[in-house]
């Protein structure tokens, strides 16, 4: 399929602010981006997609000849289509470095898609938005598609007689997932410069291994998209995607990457975010709301691995990274599982905060808002959040939503007690005995709302601590009195114009915190005299400079209980009410609640 979608291309005049950029091949038409097709399985009345898998669960399994399902051949497969990926001409429209593109620089139309009235020059991701999760997941299919496109042909070169089972494997090939949340390190194989593979003799070989970095094609890169003078330009100068990096032009450290992907509270967090937001869509999706949205915890897991000066760490570079994808899958596969427990909650529309290079700002944004430059035909209309709403609309699924042939009741039953074994922190009490009167209790959360670009559009984060803050910030992180971390990421703002407000939400939990040092959380007068002595704040950039909190004019932290009904067993979720605002317990603070 994918060699008859290599056709010649050209360098068009572009659109609006755009000179010039590569189009899809001879064709007038976008390319339509249909998901992968194969390796369906039709089950009485209902289709059997194949699943996305762990990337741990592709690594650790071992070789099978002949196999069912048949994960080392999926993981071979994969290593060999991708690095035909990376290795396309960059000027292809299909190449890595054109796919990865769209999620940032260069700034320029893919597909057809033209650069929005009024809208900023900037990449055509959506963050901060209700349109975060819809956007990315057809991105991930167009990913998805081009690496399976490649693996049917690394399947033509085996032999006649091997053919059968790789096959079975091309067929079955979807991206992996790092689920970040319960194995917070990164996965091994993406530390490693070069893996294994079975070879077409049915051999072990050695080769470079794509998910470990991409190396740029064209160096130095092409300054009118990727100029070394702007406040992200020191990544212009890499000759590869970094990790870990300390100080902007410094080494790549994966330890470092690591190190932070520890002390990041990943697994609690995505506990709230899948159980605090039953039914409400935009408040699970974005940090545009407030609650403990994924997007959120998505931030964190960016900064963790890019830290300070990665690509990872910067919007406009972050989709380079091949471990971006991985990332991403997780997110959509958090997404669809969150989809399962609320299958009736969805997009509820707002405006658009910042604007993208499709969507000027203050574009009202729904569930029909096109999601550019993603073609669901060559005719051109772009898919939505509603066309894009499921994963089997691009042909895949995920381990935990086997859906076939099983009543609704029972696939929600399913997921929650996969979330329960996943993430629950720490094996918190949540259920109650069989015939006993539900389990309630109260919680405590704490609340950040900042003005994204109130340092001027620099990187910054909010750290909030329950007790002693270390009077070293290089121990802040690490410190056992760190509850939660808010990372806040400008958009580039390159238009030079006003600079907007753009307010972030985010909550974070005090339960753990509290049981282990404070007062009875029951005891709402004590719990909020403890808070107001015991709960502090502190805004860092991402180079270690401390801010004064006072120099954050939109900064407010509030505090709130909520009502907390366990569920009957590890089938049902908590659920949440009656939230009652401690305003005191911040109150009088440099950001704290101000009525």
């Amino acid at each position: 399929m994918f060699s008859r979608l290599v056709l010649a291309w050209s360098l068009v005049a572009a659109f609006c602010l755009v000179t010039t950029a590569p189009t899809p091949g001879n064709s007038s038409q976008p390319y339509a981006i249909t998901g992968v097709r194969t390796g369906l399985m039709r089950r009485q009345s209902s289709t059997n997609w194949p699943a996305r898998r762990a990337l741990n669960d592709l690594i650790h399994d071992v070789p099978q000849w002949p196999v069912e399902h048949p994960s080392f051949l999926l993981l071979s497969l994969f290593v060999q289509a991708y690095n035909k990926f990376q290795q396309q001409d960059e000027s292809f429209f299909l190449s890595y470095h054109e796919i990865a593109g769209i999620h940032g620089r260069p700034y320029y139309s893919w597909n057809y898609a033209p650069q929005g009235n009024g809208a900023p020059t900037t990449g055509y991701c959506t963050h901060g938005s209700v349109l975060f999760l819809s956007w990315h997941r057809p991105y991930l299919a167009l990913y998805e598609q081009v690496i399976a496109s490649f693996a049917q042909d690394v399947v033509k070169t085996y032999p006649a007689s091997m053919q059968a089972t790789w096959q079975i494997a091309a067929d079955q090939l979807r991206i992996p997932f790092w689920d970040w949340a319960s194995n917070y390190t990164l996965p091994d194989i993406a530390e490693q410069s070069t893996t294994q593979i079975m070879n077409s003799s049915g051999k072990y070989q050695t080769v470079n291994n794509p998910l470990y970095q991409y190396k740029f094609q064209n160096m130095p890169m092409n300054a009118q998209y990727f100029p070394t003078t702007d406040s992200d330009g020191w990544l212009a100068k890499y000759p590869q995607t970094m990790r870990g990096v300390s100080v902007q032009g410094g080494p790549s450290n994966p330890g470092l990457s690591n190190y932070y992907m520890a002390y990041y509270k990943f697994k609690s967090a995505t506990w709230y975010a899948l159980t605090r937001s039953a039914g409400l869509f935009n408040n699970f999706s974005t940090t545009a709301y407030s609650g403990t949205s994924l997007e959120s915890v998505h931030n964190n897991v960016h900064v963790a691995i890019g830290a300070n000066a990665g690509h990872m760490s910067l919007l406009a570079y972050a989709a380079y990274d091949p471990i971006f994808w991985l990332h991403h899958a997780n997110v959509d596969r958090l997404y669809a599982i969150w989809q399962a427990l609320n299958p009736n909650s969805f997009v509820v529309p707002t405006t658009e905060p910042f604007g993208t290079f499709a969507l000027a700002q203050g574009t009202q944004e729904d569930e029909t808002t096109p999601l550019e430059p993603f073609a669901s035909s060559g005719d051109a209309p772009y898919y939505t959040s509603d066309t894009s709403r499921l994963p089997s609309v691009f042909g895949y699924t995920y381990p935990e939503m086997l859906d076939w042939n099983i009543p609704t009741a029972q696939l929600t039953a399913n997921v929650a007690a996969t979330i329960h074994t996943l993430y629950n922190p720490n094996n918190q009490l949540t259920k109650r005995a069989a015939g006993s009167t539900a389990l309630v209790r109260k919680e405590w959360f704490a609340g950040v709302k900042v003005n994204k670009f109130d340092l001027q559009g620099t990187r910054f984060s909010i750290q909030l601590f329950l007790g002693h803050v270390p009077q070293n910030p290089e121990e802040w992180l690490n410190s056992g009195n760190n509850i939660g971390s808010f990372t806040i990421f400008p958009p580039p703002n390159p238009s030079g114009g006003p600079i907007p407000e753009v307010l972030a939400y985010s909550e974070y939990s005090l339960v753990e915190a509290l049981t282990e040092k404070g007062p009875n959380m029951e005891d709402v007068g004590a719990v909020t005299e403890y808070l107001k002595e015991d709960l502090h704040w502190r805004v860092q950039k991402f180079d270690g400079t401390i801010v004064p909190t006072n120099q954050v004019p939109s900064l407010v932290i509030t505090v709130q209980s909520e009502t907390v009904t366990m569920g009957k067993d590890n089938t049902e979720l908590p659920s949440y009410s009656d939230v009652t605002i401690a305003a005191s317990a911040t109150e009088g603070k440099a950001g704290g609640f101000a009525g």
